[in-house]
């Protein structure tokens, strides 16, 4: 696979100090001596603010989140958002958290199944197969329509964030909602995302949408069916000058790019120019995505 976004956040942090999260992660004396090193265990991700487990506790699994202990505030928002989601049929279900002298503790029932990145390298996505593409997208939008219900968007979608629980039929959790921002909130500026999957309006005017989140669902499409990254990794227009990148950018970036990599197809091509506009106002929203004739063809078959 020819994919190179195969990273962690490299962005997600509020562009100002105020209206930070009340501190709520106060040690808790009867974890004081927990240590994860203690129970049956294995490392599943790690990131720039901790490592994440499956961890085996009274012979049922769960994920484990450690956090380093000075990340309050990414600790305090995602318990607060695990905690008040009213569904969670494509989302984490919350089972406990705690901070000890060290560390914050995030469990959640553990997910079984692998990342969408894993299940490229695995050979599940073949290359250019349509049917398994299009199946995920409408999977994944059911996960965002989830975030949308509960007043959210993630802000993060990517490959390593998705976790395909069942391939036939394709089912998904969506992972790591720290980086969950509420849609109606006044002040939406924030830097949240990674290199590859971050929308215009996040890279050029640090703001969100109640759409955002497609862009990047949008990019995780072309990946899946052409095995190549939609915007190059070292393009010298992105990586020194976004804003006449996107100046120029339009419908023919991505037919040029599909037929680059030999992948054009006509339905792939007119639902990712809705999926991949650059103006948040004229890209689909996840109510558009989930009445889509052709995804839900494809949901029928």
């Amino acid at each position: 696979m020819n994919c190179c976004w195969r990273s962690v956040a490299i962005m997600n942090q509020p562009t100002s100090s105020s209206g930070s999260d009340n501190d709520i992660s106060e040690v808790n004396i009867e974890y004081l001596d927990f240590d994860i090193k203690k129970f049956e265990h294995k490392i599943i991700g790690e990131g720039h603010n901790g490592k994440c487990y499956k961890i085996t506790m009274n012979d049922k699994h769960y994920t484990c989140k450690k956090i380093k202990i000075t990340k309050n505030n990414r600790f305090n928002r995602e318990i607060k958002i695990l905690k008040n989601l009213n569904t969670t049929e494509n989302l984490p279900e919350y089972f406990n958290s705690f901070s000890n002298l060290n560390y914050h503790y995030i469990l959640y029932n553990f997910i079984e199944g692998e990342d969408l990145y894993q299940s490229i390298e695995n050979g599940f996505f073949e290359k250019k197969n349509k049917t398994k593409c299009l199946s995920l997208v409408k999977s994944v939008t059911d996960g965002l329509f989830e975030l949308f219900n509960n007043n959210l968007v993630h802000l993060d979608i990517k490959l390593e964030n998705i976790i395909l629980t069942s391939k036939n039929p394709i089912k998904i959790k969506i992972i790591d909602l720290e980086s969950c921002r509420k849609i109606n909130k006044n002040n939406k500026k924030t830097i949240c995302g990674t290199q590859g999957y971050t929308s215009p309006e996040m890279l050029l005017q640090k703001t969100y949408y109640y759409n955002t989140d497609i862009w990047s669902l949008g990019v995780i499409l072309f990946m899946l069916f052409t095995h190549h990254n939609f915007i190059e990794k070292n393009s010298f227009m992105f990586k020194h000058n976004c804003l006449q990148f996107f100046d120029n950018y339009n419908s023919s970036f991505i037919k040029d790019r599909l037929l680059l990599v030999d992948c054009f197809d006509k339905d792939i091509y007119e639902l990712l120019k809705l999926m991949l506009h650059k103006l948040h106002v004229y890209r689909i929203s996840i109510h558009g995505l989930k009445k889509y004739k052709l995804l839900n063809h494809i949901q029928e078959n």
